[in-house]
């Protein structure tokens, strides 16, 4: 294989490495990561209410569409259409620029010029090492705001949700909710341990009816159905809670096991992704 090929594949990572999130901070040579944590409010233009669609994401994918289609080019030798494919590029860049004057520095004029320049030299390893310094540029965008976007954005507020708690019959927020499910699942096992059995079962009948709640609850947000956190695997393991109390004596081993499934199956990975967005939308207001 040329050394030309080479170059393309070193290309291909190097565009892979820049524009997935990794461990690796934004590159402060290319421009500064702004420390504002608040998102512009002209943002709010290019997203529902205000507009139809996330009218701003769908700008970002026609950006993107020809910076990638670049290296496809390059790598298939095609060096007519890699040109044509960053004559589409730099128009979008210089268009988006101007949606967020805000934004103005997340979209600096030399790493363009410097991947023109090369474009126009025909030299595939000059064009991949620019390509990755514009890619910087968009890593570096994307590591300062685009977890705040979507959080401000794509998801759903859980403050706006609200809940007919099946036990006390009165309406309830979404975070009280999950602080009951948590007293009914810990006075299950906080009951067995002090030998009132009843009171546990008690706690159980709860705790299944206020899961039946959550399951309900989904579907502010999501419109499937859901495959984990209220699925039948854990509502297999809340029947088992049921058989470990029927039994005599109650079945401890049963018991811990369907308990300790239940918080990490749904209430601990649930948490993992929806927690850093509850909490993102919180900081925000």
């Amino acid at each position: 294989m040329n050394k030309t090929f080479y170059y393309l594949i070193a290309g291909v990572i190097i565009l892979i490495a820049g524009l997935v999130a990794s461990k690796d901070s934004p590159d402060p040579t290319i421009l500064p990561v702004s420390k504002d944590k608040k998102l512009p409010e002209t943002l709010d233009n290019y997203y529902p209410p205000k507009a139809q669609g996330p009218v701003f994401l769908f700008n970002m994918h026609e950006m993107g569409k020809p910076f990638t289609g670049i290296v496809v080019d390059l790598f298939e030798n095609d060096m007519e259409n890699a040109k044509i494919n960053f004559k589409h590029f730099k128009d979008k860049y210089t268009e988006i620029s101007k949606m967020v004057p805000e934004w103005k520095e997340y979209f600096p004029q030399n790493p363009l010029d410097e991947l023109d320049l090369a474009m126009g030299k025909e030299d595939p390893q000059l064009i991949m090492q620019a390509h990755e310094k514009v890619g910087k540029v968009c890593g570096n965008c994307h590591f300062a705001n685009m977890p705040a976007v979507q959080f401000k954005y794509h998801w759903a507020d859980f403050s706006d949700i609200t809940v007919a708690d099946p036990v006390t019959k009165e309406e309830i927020n979404f975070s009280r909710l999950m602080q009951y499910l948590d007293a009914n699942l810990t006075g299950v096992q906080i009951n067995v341990e002090q030998d009132q059995v009843e009171n546990a079962k008690r706690q159980l009948s709860a705790l299944n009816e206020r899961f039946a709640a959550l399951e309900e609850a989904c579907a502010h947000c999501h419109d499937t159905d859901r495959y984990y956190y209220v699925d039948q695997r854990v509502k297999t393991m809340l029947s088992d809670l049921e058989k470990a109390l029927a039994a005599t004596p109650v079945d401890q081993t049963l018991l811990a096991r369907s308990s300790q499934g239940i918080g990490m199956e749904s209430c601990y990975k649930c948490h993992l992704v929806h927690v850093p967005a509850a909490a993102a939308q919180f900081q925000a207001k």
